[in-house]
């Protein structure tokens, strides 16, 4: 039966539940369940089982029922947990309808009811609860918002009994200066470690920068925020120690944190050959401008792009060089487009000729600051046995700038190009020597800042005294000119002008005889003579 249509019943049915046929009797298991979770609710906190000794609040507490709910039909659904306590018509009723295993299942649902029976007798005692979840919960799995019992016992699940910062704090402590280690570690750890120790769903860089203060703070009293400021005081504090945090989850991430004591007592006994400390406060804003970078992809024949290369070389270097995030490079840089995922595909695409010029501009650059150290070290994995996650890439070509600049190289070479070109040979002889354009030949010379010849040599000697003698006294039309010299009308209107005869139509014969005076602009407008059909035409000679 419907209930009122407005107001606050208006989703109410009024059903008679006494005469539900398919009701199922509660054990004393589900009973107990449902009084527990509305004591929790009623009092805002939970006191039993494993919450005794350290009360936590309800939202908390609601949030661990909710895990083993679902854990406990998981296993409900395996059959691999006792279920007697449910009652024979409860468990009959589940095998019968399967179990609903989801995160959202209803909590109406006799599968819910279920769960929530199994859960809340397993947060009773904490083996209870470690054996519920053991293989039930993934590593993926967050779980920030359960209460620090079940946070515990979930590590413990996993066959770890403390956090990894506590981990790493507490084991092999020695006497090390924080300060002095971090001057062998980079502000984000190397990309070859990062990529085998940081878990695929962490934000990299974040990771990396977690790892680097992990490092540091093993074996000493510092916290983990602590360390992360020896490295670098702009990073992003909760981020980063969120993410060890949740490290160590999975079995790989545990076996991780044992490879990172050994890293850090191989850097304690070995140290490292170059001064983080040092290099992340050097100033790179003028690390590789705009017009080297051009200089040398010219050099290789690869084109520079629009910039987009440009700023990922100057974030690559600027990495190699102070071992910092991207975030901290300079200000006046335009690298908005640069990631460290974007940063990584350009070092695996790049020509290995560019980036030999590359690490030589790099050692410059450390060079010019007085630093005699490697542009980049990384602790060997031969000495830890544990392989690497990274692939190396080949050698992916850039496409060449010009193609053509290929075919010389080919045939003549660019030398061989200039050489000749200064004995004597024409563009034109060149370019088909070569087998390329004229102007890619001008290109090749004009970078190689060979002087060239301007233009063509003339392919007719035309005497001014003559040509202008048939076209002003003979008044020959320039047609009838360059059908006498064989060459095209343009070529004898462009010898009239350069002689300072104005020339008309190409069929047109001059009117009036040239003036001797010196061809002034002033005199331009005065000296003219009247023409056959009325109007006034100045013919100005160069004297």
């Amino acid at each position: 039966m419907r209930g009122a249509a407005i107001g606050p019943i208006a989703s109410r049915c009024r059903a008679d539940l006494t005469v539900d046929t398919d009701r199922i009797p509660a054990s004393e298991a589900v009973l107990h369940a449902q009084r527990t979770m509305m004591r929790v609710v009623s009092t805002g906190e939970g006191r039993f089982g494993i919450y005794a000794d350290a009360p936590q609040p309800a939202v908390r507490v609601l949030e661990d029922v909710r895990l083993l709910s679902r854990a406990a039909r998981v296993a409900l659904n395996d059959g691999h947990v006792d279920g007697t306590m449910l009652g024979a018509d409860l468990l009959d009723h589940l095998h019968r309808g399967g179990v609903d295993t989801s995160w959202s299942s209803s909590s109406t649902s006799a599968a819910s009811a279920a769960g929530t029976a199994i859960a809340i007798a397993a947060l009773g005692g904490s083996g209870r609860t470690i054996e519920l979840l053991r293989g039930r919960v993934a590593a993926s799995t967050s779980y920030t918002l359960s209460t620090p019992q079940v946070q515990s016992l979930i590590a413990a699940s996993f066959g770890r009994t403390r956090r990894p910062t506590g981990f790493l704090q507490s084991a092999a402590p020695v006497d090390v200066d924080a300060r002095e280690r971090a001057r062998k570690v980079p502000a984000q750890l190397w990309d070859e470690w990062t990529a085998v120790l940081a878990p695929g769903r962490m934000d990299r860089e974040i990771a990396a920068s977690a790892l680097a203060a992990a490092v540091v703070f093993a074996g000493t009293r510092l916290t983990h925020a602590a360390a992360l400021a020896l490295l670098d005081s702009e990073a992003p504090v909760r981020q980063v120690t969120n993410v060890m945090r949740e490290f160590g989850r999975g079995e790989h991430e545990h076996l991780a944190l044992g490879v990172i004591l050994r890293l850090v007592a191989y850097l304690d006994a070995h140290g490292s050959p170059i001064d983080y400390a040092r290099r992340r406060a050097l100033d790179c804003s003028a690390l590789l401008p705009d017009t080297q970078w051009r200089e040398v992809c010219r050099g290789h024949n690869v084109h520079p792009g629009a910039g987009r290369r440009h700023r990922h070389a100057r974030a690559h270097l600027f990495r190699l060089i102070t071992g910092n995030p991207l975030r901290a490079m300079p200000g006046g840089w335009d690298a908005a487009d640069v990631t460290l995922a974007s940063e990584a595909r350009f070092v695996g695409r790049i020509p290995e000729k560019l980036r030999v010029d590359l690490n030589r501009i790099g050692d410059e650059f450390l060079a010019s600051h007085g630093i005699d150290e490697p542009l980049t070290w990384t602790p060997p994995f031969a000495q830890f046995d544990i392989g690497t996650a990274m692939d190396v890439p080949g050698e992916l070509s850039w496409p060449p700038a010009r193609p053509s600049r290929t075919r010389i190289d080919a045939s003549v070479g660019a030398d061989g190009i200039a050489d000749r070109y200064q004995a004597g040979s024409s563009m034109y002889e060149l370019a088909g020597l070569a087998g390329v354009s004229r102007q890619t030949v001008s290109r090749l010379l004009a970078d190689r800042s060979t002087p060239t010849r301007r233009g063509r040599p003339p392919m007719h000697v035309i005497d001014e005294r003559w040509l202008r003698h048939q076209y002003l006294d003979q008044r020959l039309t320039i047609g009838q000119i360059a059908a006498l010299v064989g060459c095209t009308t343009q070529t004898i209107s462009r010898r009239l002008r350069d002689a300072g005869s104005r020339s008309g139509p190409p069929g047109v014969r001059a009117k009036s005889r040239p003036c001797t005076c010196i061809p002034s602009r002033e005199h331009r407008r005065s000296c003219a003579v009247p023409s056959s059909e009325g109007t006034r035409s100045s013919v100005p000679v160069a004297s």
